[in-house]
């Protein structure tokens, strides 16, 4: 849906109440990285659908952008106050006013181009940065890539959720990467060297004479960075 104006307040340091920046609608969206995007840390333009302000009318939906009057249901005030009988005695509810929607104004005479909606639905590209490290389940929130706020505020914010994809011959187990390689008889006996796939291009690697099935070497720093160093454990891990 689009951004309409926040009700709530929040106390400042002077001590005064103020009400909250209207803000545009946030977007949501899947992105699916390849393991290389995860190690290597991502960025590409991405085209996405926004909310945008009508460049005619500014977003206020009206003809020429001015002929706006204050709403007669609500006087302005953008609430309809009802009493209700309650076994408690009378209350009064209080509901955003349903003839401006809570803005406390109304227009006149409808822009043409936008139809007195503010808004259109324009594609737009973005430029998506991820750090190296993200997982599957992982969402980024970039900030003011979202919607317009309609009629003037702060864009609403993009959240980018993570799809890791499967890599055929590397498997992650958490900050470190596992590759099994199959070697002959007479290498396992006599030592091999061979050429082994990573992440950021093949590795020469060499096995010892006499390596068993089911050895397991180690390579320091060669998986993946720890994106939340600050949760613990190494700041990156091994293949």
């Amino acid at each position: 849906g689009q951004g309409g104006s926040y009700n709530s307040f929040f106390q400042n340091r002077g001590g005064q109440r103020r009400q909250q920046v209207n803000k545009g609608a946030s977007i949501r969206i899947k992105l699916a990285l390849t393991l290389e995007e995860v190690y290597k840390g991502f960025s590409k333009n991405i085209k996405l659908n926004k909310q945008k302000n009508c460049d005619s009318c500014g977003g206020n939906g009206s003809k020429d952008g001015t002929s706006i009057e204050v709403c007669s249901t609500c006087r302005g005030s953008g609430q309809e106050v009802k009493t209700a009988q309650t076994v408690m005695g009378y209350t009064k509810i209080i509901n955003t006013c349903s003839s401006c929607r809570g803005s406390g104004k109304t227009v006149k005479d409808k822009c043409k181009k936008c139809h007195g909606r503010g808004a259109s639905e324009k594609e737009e590209t973005v430029n998506v940065q991820l750090p190296a490290g993200a997982f599957s389940g992982h969402e980024f929130v970039i900030s003011k890539q979202g919607s317009d706020a309609i009629g003037g505020g702060e864009p609403g914010d993009l959240h980018v959720l993570i799809e890791e994809i499967e890599h055929a011959k590397i498997k992650r187990d958490g900050l470190n990467l596992v590759y099994k390689h199959q070697v002959s008889f007479y290498d396992a006996i006599f030592g091999a060297s061979m050429v082994i796939p990573a992440l950021d291009g093949d590795l020469k690697f060499a096995i010892d004479k006499g390596t068993q099935s089911g050895k397991v070497f180690r390579l320091k720093g060669k998986g993946l960075m720890n994106i939340q160093p600050q949760n613990g454990g190494p700041d990156v891990g091994d293949m």
